[in-house]
C-alpha cells in the first residue's frame, strides 16, 4: 500500500472502508475506486435508507403523525411487484420511517430515469376499496371526518379531504356518488410523487458497490487478486432497517479477519 508519505507492504490487505453514505462520520467512497483499479467489477452505486421528497406539499400538515402498517408501491409498471409494509411519517419535506428508509433503495435509481416517481400508499393496514366501503356504510349519519379518523389520523384525513374538495362535516348518506368513490379510492391507495432526497450525505446505508460474484463468501477474499478481502459496506449487499446492515458488517469483517 503506497501512500503520499509511506509504503506499507503485508502478505494481506482487506478493505473495510464503508461506502459513500452519511459522509459526516469520515467515509469518502474510496474503496471502490480502489476495487475497480484492481479489477474488480463496482455494481452500481446509489443511496440508500434515505427520507424522500414529495411534490405534494399537503403532507407538511400532517407532521405530527406516525402511521402504522404502511404498504407502499411504485406506480410504475415495470416496478409494481416492488412493495414494502412499515411505519410511516410525514415531514415538511415529505416522507420517513421504516418503511420509507427500506423502501428508498428502490426509488433512487429509478430518480436517475424519471424527474418524479408515482408511488401508492395504503394507510388504513391494507383494506381495500370494498372493506373501506363497508367501514362507512356502518356509519350513515356520521360526519365524514368521524368516520375517517377511526382508520386514519385527523390531520391525513382532513388534508384529503381539501384534496377531494369534500366538506369534513358532511353526513355519509348525504355524500355524492362520485365523491365517495373518490374518497374511497384514494383510502385505498393514496397517490404521491416522489421527486428528490437528500443525497449521500443523509443515506445511511449504499446501494451497490464491489459485485458478489467476485467474492468467496466463505473467506471474503477476492476471486480475482489472492490475499485481497473486502467486507461491510464496500461490498454489494444492504438490508433493511432492524440491525441487518451493522449485523453484515460485523460478520463480515469478523469472517474476513478470521480468514487473514
Amino acid at each position: 500500500i503506497q501512500t503520499t508519505g509511506q509504503s506499507y507492504y503485508s502478505k494481506s490487505v482487506i478493505v473495510a472502508t464503508g461506502g459513500s453514505g452519511y459522509s459526516a462520520l469520515g467515509t469518502t467512497g474510496d474503496g471502490y475506486g480502489m476495487a475497480n483499479e484492481l479489477g474488480h467489477k463496482i455494481v452500481d452505486l446509489y443511496p440508500a435508507m434515505i427520507p424522500l421528497f414529495t411534490k405534494e406539499r399537503w403532507v407538511e400538515k400532517c407532521r405530527a403523525d406516525t402511521i402504522s402498517g404502511v404498504e407502499i408501491k411504485i406506480d410504475i409498471k415495470k416496478a409494481k411487484k416492488l412493495k414494502a409494509k412499515g411505519d410511516l411519517i410525514f415531514t415538511k419535506l415529505g416522507i420517513r420511517g421504516p418503511v420509507v428508509l427500506d423502501f428508498a433503495r428502490e426509488i433512487t435509481p429509478l430518480l436517475d430515469k424519471f424527474k418524479e416517481v408515482p408511488i401508492l400508499l395504503n394507510l388504513t393496514k391494507g383494506m381495500n376499496q370494498d372493506s373501506i366501503n363497508r367501514h362507512f356504510k356502518k356509519y350513515p349519519n356520521l360526519n365524514i371526518i368521524d368516520i375517517m379518523t377511526k382508520l386514519i389520523p385527523f390531520s391525513v384525513a382532513n388534508q384529503l379531504c381539501i384534496l377531494l374538495n369534500i366538506d369534513t362535516n358532511l353526513k355519509y348518506s348525504k355524500l355524492a356518488g362520485v365523491d365517495r368513490d373518490k374518497l374511497i379510492n384514494i383510502l385505498a391507495w393514496t397517490p404521491l410523487s416522489i421527486v428528490g432526497h437528500d443525497g449521500y450525505d443523509k443515506a445511511m446505508v449504499t446501494r451497490g458497490g464491489v459485485s458478489l460474484k467476485e467474492i468467496d463468501p466463505k473467506t471474503m477474499q477476492s476471486k480475482i487478486i489472492t490475499n485481497l478481502y473486502f467486507c461491510g459496506e464496500v461490498v454489494d449487499l444492504d438490508g433493511p432497517c432492524g440491525g441487518y446492515n451493522l449485523q453484515w458488517s460485523f460478520a463480515s469483517g469478523y469472517l474476513a479477519g478470521n480468514s487473514v
